[in-house]
């Protein structure tokens, strides 16, 4: 291989690489890696993300994996600093660990004393246990999946919008098609109540 190829495949290495640590709405990054007792960060680009808006990132990891996550945001280099409900107040639902924080007039990141930062940190804390204490199996990095999404009203996704509307629409389309029927099922069993009732009276 020629130098010029070297530098070439290094070039896209660099490059894939540095894709790979922006992050933006919508995009969802899979098999993202963390070492024990290390972190990541990705970028938020100015512009990405919407004025005076509410963002959600998520992180789903293997449950099996033992482990502690934490989101922050960080705003300068080696300190990192909570949003709403971030880092040690990280969010965490089965196998996923969520960070919600608003953004300013610009579109930034906000923490929760208002300090705008433009890079999320992903961390993963070592086990109480050393390593090679650990079991054999036990990865020394566990792969993860990354989604940063806009929030409506502060709390729901719009893709959770789009579920419930649509699931409302289905339930909607079902009754509509089974009312007939129910009607006439219904309309049967109060005929069948009132004979019996009436053989009842004729009894007595």
């Amino acid at each position: 291989m020629t130098g010029a190829q070297v530098l070439l495949v290094l070039g896209l290495t660099l490059a894939r690489s540095m894709a790979n640590s922006i992050l933006t709405p919508h995009q969802l990054l899979m098999n993202e890696e963390v070492t024990y007792g290390s972190y990541v960060e990705y970028a938020v680009l100015e512009g990405s993300l919407e004025a005076n808006g509410m963002y959600e990132v998520l992180v789903s990891y293997p449950g099996v994996v033992p482990g502690r996550w934490s989101i922050s945001l960080e705003c300068e280099p080696q300190t990192a600093t909570p949003a709403v409900g971030s880092h040690h107040h990280t969010r965490h639902m089965l196998d996923t660990a969520k960070l919600m924080f608003p953004t300013d007039d610009h579109g930034t990141p906000l923490t929760h004393d208002g300090k705008a930062c433009t890079r999320i940190r992903i961390a993963l804390e070592s086990l109480a246990i050393p390593l090679q204490r650990a079991h054999a199996d036990t990865p020394r990095s566990v792969a993860f999946t990354l989604l940063l999404s806009p929030l409506v009203a502060g709390a729901v996704t719009p893709a959770t919008l789009w579920f419930l509307a649509i699931a409302g629409l289905l339930c909607a389309l079902v009754v509509m098609l089974f009312a007939p029927f129910l009607a006439v099922f219904f309309a049967d069993v109060r005929k069948r109540l009132q004979m019996e009732q009436l053989m009842t009276k004729q009894q007595l």
